[in-house]
């Protein structure tokens, strides 16, 4: 559901942004996108995004990490401009501003409490998301600029400078990753298993280690791919604690889902209530998860490794449309025999265009040949897309 414009007078902080901006010289709202395409530490800004925001039409408190990435393109516009923005350019200052302003909305519309995971999920500790004190080896110190909060969390020490980590925004090429086993969960009313998928490869691991218990069991919860999800997530936003359901319900995780579904549920997200209530919760996410995964295939710009993360999820529940998207991902990057096993995946699951690609590129003995099979696949289109 698009939000809804607001006519009424800015808000409070969203005026305090356009005071940055003047001071920064009131740089071009595209020079803005184009500096946060170019810091590893920012979201990319939007034009439209921006102008919205600015020109109070969004009715909202803009997510943390838009005003990290505004302020952070502020300061940095005004520093090619020779132009000081004091304070002004203070994240920290601006992170407990944003806070202050996110409470007093979302107090507006109170949401239940959370309990076990999901509750360290929206606010974990400042600890486990604060960086290290020294620089790794060979690796220049980050500004402060250059580092923002996760969603939910506080600073980690008000007069120590330091600011919980969020993880930098996914860039091409980066690992996609499987969903965690499944276990059972089968008491009389609650979500239904519906069978042990088909595990599915792991192409890619981060060379990361968790720093602390929480942190190992957030891992855990939501994967690598996931936790970044879950930093650039915003708990009152439906379509985000909607997003963060589907990850935790295929992840077999069914009672953090429920928490995220009752929050997407009182935000006015129809289909959270549904898939709470729906027999085969797995099955009916695995097509939640595929409309997310075309979704960020499809954005501008677009985003694949979180297209490929949520594509794994919904194939690994035997969702056709989804492996055959996959197929199609890992034939553009030439990795034909992955792409021949997730077309075989796609047919098996009923995708009549994977079966037809298949059957074109068989021999007279039986067998395929992966050239034709290759030039089979790059003509053949991507599945229309169907209602969740």
């Amino acid at each position: 559901m698009a939000e809804l414009p607001h006519d009424g007078p800015p808000h409070p902080f969203v005026m305090r942004l356009n005071e940055l901006h003047a001071l920064a010289g009131s740089p071009a709202l595209s020079e803005l996108c184009r500096l946060s395409r170019s810091n590893k530490a920012c979201m990319e800004l939007r034009k439209s995004t921006v102008s919205d925001v600015l020109t109070g039409k969004r009715k909202r408190v803009p997510k943390w990490t838009f005003v990290h990435s505004f302020v952070t393109t502020c300061a940095m516009a005004a520093e090619q401009g020779g132009l000081d923005v004091g304070d002004m350019g203070d994240i920290q200052a601006w992170y407990g501003c944003w806070r202050a302003a996110h409470d007093a909305a979302t107090a507006l519309t109170p949401v239940p409490a959370l309990s076990g995971a999901t509750a360290l999920a929206v606010a974990p500790p400042a600890a486990v998301l604060a960086p290290p004190p020294h620089p790794a080896p060979d690796y220049p110190p980050r500004p402060v600029a250059g580092l923002a909060p996760a969603v939910g969390a506080e600073p980690a020490d008000p007069g120590s400078g330091v600011l919980p980590w969020r993880s930098r925004r996914t860039a091409p090429g980066d690992p996609a990753e499987h969903p965690a086993p499944h276990g059972p969960h089968d008491a009389p009313g609650r979500l239904v298993r519906v069978g042990r998928p088909e595990p599915v490869p792991d192409v890619g691991a981060e060379p990361c280690e968790p720093v602390s218990e929480e942190e190992r069991e957030l891992l855990r919860i939501y994967g690598r791919t996931g936790l970044r999800l879950l930093r650039e997530s915003d708990p009152a936003d439906g379509r985000d604690c909607m997003r963060l359901a589907v990850v935790t319900l295929l992840r077999n995780h069914p009672d953090v889902a429920r928490d995220w579904l009752r929050r997407a549920g009182d935000a006015g997200r129809h289909e959270a209530t549904e898939l709470f209530n729906h027999p085969r919760p797995e099955e009916r996410a695995a097509g939640h998860a595929y409309l997310h995964g075309v979704g960020y295939q499809e954005a501008e710009p677009p985003r694949p490794s979180y297209a490929m993360f949520f594509f794994l999820l919904a194939a690994a529940r035997g969702h056709a449309g989804a492996a055959f998207r996959l197929a199609k991902a890992h034939r553009a990057g030439r990795e034909d025999g992955t792409a021949e096993k997730w077309l075989r995946r796609a047919a098996e699951a009923g995708d009549p265009l994977a079966a037809s690609v298949l059957d074109g590129a068989r021999t007279a003995t039986g067998g395929i040949d992966p050239a034709l099979l290759a030039d089979l696949l790059d003509r053949m289109p991507v599945p229309e897309v169907p209602q969740a």
